[in-house]
């Protein structure tokens, strides 16, 4: 491992505009072992990690994660586990909104501290490895995964470990979704995150994880967030497909049409994955023929807002900022409104050949999926 003095590149995209930063540069796979080393001895992952890197304030919920639990509703999960749940603010939000049984698991016992009482016991602290055998011994299966930015933090070579632990606990019809940032053009997302150094473009070419890491600290080397694995898109895609987990670009596609004006440009690198059986194809069609729409978008964003309503009015406290959450809602509306609208000029401009007329039709297409 060698630490060395190099530039962001300087093409404009999100943050290259040529500074100058420390780079971990990668000689040996040995030297993950190193960085996992540091980030254990300099409790990297502990409360101040937290608070800052994940924005937790105090005891009020992410609404961040608000826009997630939409997406994951939709999923229509009836067993639901988290990988690296953190504090659990997501739980909390499927707890409230749905009926599926949720749980999590997170490496840092920190988190169980704050989590919230009623899904704190939902919470499993420890490694995956160890976490998956406790849950198999149980007989625990779930139908629905979800990783916010973890796999990148993991060891490179334990990665295809903690897939098959994962997938040891995924019932037949299971479905992921994975946030992960994911370097270069993507065919469903984009490009959300660029190249940042000149030095990985041979690697993004080869579609190969990067050897030079951005440094968040040097003594000892550190890597930013504490990612390990920097990769390029097609390269993560390749990982999850190696395990037999098969990509749903449709599926996906329509919830970037629908969510991503709700989401930070990092949280658009999304993937979901489905397991390669007859059950989880048909979840899968089931999902695109009741697909999305501005009407269900509504509906859910108004049974969450009733549902921690009447948790503030039960336990008389505040756990989320309503003034943002109602600007959200506001723009659900907005969206709503603004489609009906188009869909009325198209039927009044071409409604003659249309077998229904527009008043049925416009009803049946807002109510009646979703």
């Amino acid at each position: 491992m060698e630490i060395i003095a190099g530039n962001y590149l300087d093409n404009g995209k999100l943050f290259n505009d040529g500074r100058p930063t420390d780079i971990i540069r990668i000689e040996d796979p040995a030297d993950y072992d190193q960085l996992v080393e540091n980030i254990r001895t300099t409790d990297y992952y502990g409360r101040k990690y937290f608070e800052g890197n994940l924005g937790y304030q105090g005891r009020a919920l992410k609404l961040e994660n608000l826009p997630f639990a939409v997406i994951l509703d939709f999923l229509k999960p009836e067993s639901f586990l988290e990988l690296g749940c953190g504090r659990g603010d997501l739980l909390f939000y499927l707890n409230l909104g749905t009926e599926s049984r949720v749980s999590g698991i997170d490496i840092a016992p920190s988190v169980k501290e704050s989590a919230f009482q009623e899904i704190r016991d939902n919470i499993h602290i420890g490694d995956l490895l160890d976490v998956s055998k406790d849950l198999g011994r149980e007989k625990k299966v779930y139908d629905t995964f979800c990783a916010l930015d973890i796999w990148e933090h993991l060891h490179p070579a334990k990665l295809d470990g903690y897939i098959k632990a994962m997938l040891d606990l995924a019932d037949e019809n299971a479905l992921f979704f994975f946030v992960v940032p994911a370097y270069g053009e993507d065919e469903v997302f984009g490009e959300q995150f660029p190249v940042e150094l000149g030095e990985n473009l041979p690697s993004m070419e080869k579609g190969e994880p990067f050897s030079y890491l951005l440094a968040e600290f040097t003594d000892p080397p550190v890597p930013i967030n504490g990612h390990l694995i920097w990769a390029p898109t097609n390269w993560w895609e390749g990982r999850f497909s190696s395990h037999g987990m098969v990509r749903l670009k449709e599926l996906e596609t329509m919830v970037h049409r629908y969510m991503d004006r709700y989401l930070a440009r990092a949280q658009k690198s999304f993937y979901i994955f489905a397991r390669d059986t007859e059950k989880a194809r048909q979840r899968n069609r089931f999902l695109l023929q009741n697909g999305l729409t501005y009407m269900h978008l509504w509906r859910t964003y108004l049974k969450y807002k009733r549902a921690l309503e009447e948790y503030r009015e039960t336990n008389d406290r505040e756990i989320v900022d309503y003034t943002v959450l109602t600007r959200n809602m506001d723009d659900v509306v907005f969206r709503l409104l603004d489609n009906m609208e188009q869909e009325i000029h198209h039927l009044k401009t071409g409604g003659a050949s249309q077998p229904w007329p527009w008043p049925v039709r416009l009803l049946k297409k807002l109510l009646g999926r979703g």
